[in-house]
């Protein structure tokens, strides 16, 4: 009797327990969803269970990948979506936009510029290129240039504007044209001088259409006999008002995007044609670059690993301090002297007339272009001492314009192309072989390398 009675209490107990749980089950999955109305509490409850064994993990991962992504600042991932998008254009168009290396009348071409012309916050690209190369001289080519504009819309480069004709060059005399933006205005504008044309210059503005830009003459000036005109936004005004118009416009622009000096102003005379407006464009900071600045440039804002810090240490120049020499022009026998902090001198002495020269200044933000090869910009340049050198040879000692280093054993054809021609007339015997000592160069044609042993020639 008592053995039946134990069987019946412990049943009674476990069948209590049981029940316990369910109660104590269904108060815990209340508990964990949110409020619902007594239709929705009812409709749920014969599924408590299997909600709790498989709605809840599904809908904590959505909710997880859906939430976290829009908390980041947007504009930074946009932003190096687009560096990295125009840098495989870069390299992917290097030939062309390199070909194009008549720009500018002193210096190395600056053809690459990043700015905010949509107003989206995002820069765009606009670079210009050779479309076609007629003929080379002296290491320049002749032809004409194409200009691009890439904007990042929708997680993809586009583009956003393209003119094949941009600029033409023959026999070394472009029409020298400036990009720039007025201030309080996010638009590209460009200044065109039309002297081969006619005597004059237009002034465009690029509208933005949402993906495409469009240009617009707003200011056109024709400088003719026996009467001179204008127009300011297609309606006919006095050539006054339009060369006024051009002129504010002009000077409102704080700085360059991008200029280009090269040719000859009207009826010949060697200037910068901007100053038929009364514009000094050397007071303008151009703000575009060369190929290579425009990949280190990148390169630095994606964070990979090139050098580009513009901070200079001894450890930059102390692989190739020390002198250097050449011939330049078979007119100047020139010495380079590089100190470990960065410090150049450049001194010229004419040959046949024997005035000298002093040139001085600093290297600066050296970029790597692969291979133990650098190319750096010159700051604080100057005439220290002596006469001024010939035009083509003071303009390559400019502030802005570039040294490359490139180290013994480098390949001569991945020179940069202007280099690659300089060497190619130096030592044509040797283009497919390393490089037997180091060489550096400003701009595209000045070739120095170390003093040479006449007992022991390196070439």
């Amino acid at each position: 009797m008592k053995k039946k009675t134990i069987i019946i209490c412990v049943t009674v107990a476990i069948a209590v327990f049981a029940a316990s749980l369910g109660i104590t089950y269904a108060i815990i999955t209340a508990n964990r969803t949110p409020a619902a109305t007594p239709d929705e509490a009812a409709a749920d409850a014969p599924t408590a269970v299997s909600t709790e064994a498989t709605t809840q993990p599904t809908t904590a991962a959505p909710t997880e990948a859906t939430t976290e992504p829009p908390t980041e600042p947007p504009t930074e991932p946009s932003e190096a979506a687009a560096f990295r998008a125009y840098l495989e254009i870069l390299e992917t168009n290097e030939s062309a936009i390199k070909n194009y290396n008549w720009q500018l009348s002193g210096g190395e071409t600056k053809p690459i510029a990043f700015k905010d012309i949509m107003g989206d916050s995002t820069p765009e690209m606009i670079y210009l290129y050779a479309e076609k190369v007629y003929d080379t001289h002296n290491g320049k080519n002749s032809g004409t240039a194409g200009m691009r504009v890439y904007t990042y819309l929708d997680g993809e480069a586009k583009s956003a504007y393209e003119n094949k004709s941009w600029s033409q060059n023959y026999v070394q005399t472009d029409e020298p044209y400036m990009l720039f933006q007025i201030q309080d205005d996010n638009a590209l504008y460009a200044y065109c001088d039309t002297s081969k044309t006619y005597s004059g210059f237009e002034i465009l503005r690029f509208t933005d259409n949402g993906v495409t830009l469009s240009e617009e003459k707003i200011v056109e000036y024709y400088d003719g006999m026996p009467q001179s005109s204008g127009k300011i936004e297609g309606n006919d005004v006095s050539a006054a008002e339009a060369k006024q118009k051009g002129k504010s416009l002009l000077q409102s622009a704080p700085n360059a995007l991008m200029i280009s000096t090269i040719g000859k102003f009207v009826y010949d005379t060697d200037a910068d044609r901007l100053a038929f407006l009364g514009i000094d464009s050397t007071g303008k900071e151009n703000q575009a670059m060369t190929y290579d600045e425009a990949i280190a440039f990148l390169n630095s804002k994606l964070g990979n690993n090139m050098q580009t810090d513009a901070k200079n240490t001894a450890a930059d120049f102390s692989t190739f301090a020390g002198e250097y020499e050449t011939n330049i022009k078979r007119m100047y026998a020139a010495k380079l002297n590089i100190d470990n902090t960065g410090r150049i001198k450049i001194h010229l002495q004419h040959i046949f007339t024997g005035s000298q020269s002093d040139y001085t200044g600093n290297l600066s933000d050296p970029a790597s272009i692969g291979n133990n090869a650098y190319t750096f910009t010159l700051k604080n340049m100057k005439l220290s001492d002596g006469t001024q050198a010939e035009n083509e040879i003071d303009n390559a000692f400019k502030d802005d314009c570039t040294m490359s280093f490139y180290p013994k054993g480098f390949l001569p054809r991945n020179l940069k192309e202007g280099q690659f021609q300089t060497f190619l007339q130096a030592l044509p015997k040797h283009i497919d072989e390393s490089l037997r000592t180091d060489f550096i160069f400003f701009s595209d044609n000045i070739m120095f390398s170390p003093p040479v042993d006449p007992e022991n020639p390196v070439y």
